[in-house]
């Protein structure tokens, strides 16, 4: 469609076009993109991804960039359709009110504070009150209902972790039991890898004391693996499947470099049982109960509890069911604090040392032989008795 204009340009003043649609040599001064997502695109990862490279690739379509405006107009479908992309990596909220390239994003639903907000049209007539949205939500199900009338795709119905389960912290207690749980990527699309560490008390209470997802080589999650076993003195778990364990060898190798003397726990899911239903059958009770504390720097995860399970990719998620189903109670009188420099406490860090190394039973051993066996002068010379001591 053209309209009368002062110049002669080669595109019409309205053009239209579709995903996939070609533009070459075409240039504008306003997009405006209209429900480009549909039930199509949240079957295959790969048809979603094609709209949002569509999305991206649409910035070359301006005549000017910095004068360019760009409108997006959308129904939600899931939680990795084309407007989460925005909200999560081009909103004034994310890049912040200064970057000219952000976008305001404004949400609405159709009930608000409990509100019809259309319950009648422009004649007064009754267009969308609470009873045609409450039927409507009766025949669509929570999920689609929550994605189309409340631009939301997570319905308050159909949630698995109520935000009012979340209980946070700031510093943890010492004297914790700690457990580090290992998802690795396996390469079939999901390519983060998600590492959590817990850290139990005498209370039977749970501290996420790290909860990590990102884009990891082999090499770069064995580092961070050993890392937050030396930072927590963990028991690390990691997930065995096929995929996974190409990490035997090298983990091996780098704890070997680091002196580290530790078993690793094989995390073995039950095959007959759904990701996701053991997923909230290992954390839906600690949340529940409050036994678990998160802290609030934990976006990605506070994120996966709101969305689960109307999310495709919950790593994070993974990761700490497999560290809860891990962690073990310490006892009271593990708490009690000692001084970790008498002689008690060394030989019982020798003990602990030489029942690992002579444990049979664990797939990952080093120094097969056992801790040769010290004299008391030699114990004495690396830990001499503290003055007043007998």
């Amino acid at each position: 469609m053209e309209i009368v204009r002062p110049k002669t340009y080669s595109e019409a003043s309205i053009e239209s076009i579709g995903i996939g649609g070609s533009a070459v040599s075409r240039h504008y001064d306003e997009l405006i993109k209209d429900d480009l997502v549909n039930e199509d695109h949240i079957l295959y990862p790969e048809q979603m991804q094609k709209v949002v490279d569509f999305h991206k690739h649409s910035y070359s379509l301006f005549v000017s960039p910095a004068r360019g405006i760009d409108t997006i107009i959308g129904t939600r479908w899931s939680h990795n359709d084309l407007i989460q992309h925005i909200l999560d990596n081009s909103s004034k909220q994310t890049l912040g009110n200064s970057n000219p390239f952000a976008y305001e994003c404004i949400v609405r639903s159709a009930i608000e504070d409990g509100k019809a907000i259309f319950p009648t049209n422009g004649l007064g007539e009754d267009e969308f009150t609470l009873d045609h949205l409450n039927a409507i939500l009766e025949d669509q199900g929570p999920f689609i209902f929550s994605c189309q009338y409340l631009n939301n795709p997570t319905h308050e119905d159909s949630r698995s972790f109520l935000p009012d389960w979340n209980r946070y912290y700031e510093i943890a207690p010492l004297h914790l039991r700690c457990f580090t749980a290992v998802d690795p990527a396996t390469g079939r699309g999901d390519s983060f890898s998600a590492i959590a560490t817990v850290g139990t008390d005498a209370e039977r209470n749970i501290y996420v004391l790290e909860a990590r997802k990102a884009n990891l080589g082999t090499d770069e999650l064995i580092e961070e693996i050993i890392r937050q076993h030396m930072v927590w003195k963990s028991r690390v778990g990691i997930e065995f499947v096929a995929f996974q364990k190409i990490l035997t060898y090298p983990l091996r190798e780098a704890m070997r470099k680091y002196n580290i003397s530790s078993n690793v726990q094989e995390l073995k899911p039950i095959t007959t049982q759904k990701k996701s239903a053991r997923v909230s059958g290992i954390l839906q009770p600690v949340f529940a109960s409050g036994r678990i504390f998160i802290k609030r720097e934990y976006k990605d995860l506070i994120k996966e509890l709101a969305w689960f399970p109307a999310i495709e990719h919950y790593d994070l998620l993974d990761a700490l069911a497999y560290a809860v189903q891990m962690a073990k109670y310490p006892t009271r009188t593990e708490t009690t604090i000692n001084d970790p420099f008498s002689l008690e406490s060394i030989m019982e860090e020798l003990e602990r040392k030489g029942n690992a190394s002579r444990n049979p039973k664990s797939p990952w051993i080093w120094n097969q032989s056992g801790p040769r066996e010290m004299t008391l002068e030699e114990l004495l010379k690396i830990a001499p008795p503290l003055k007043g001591r007998a």
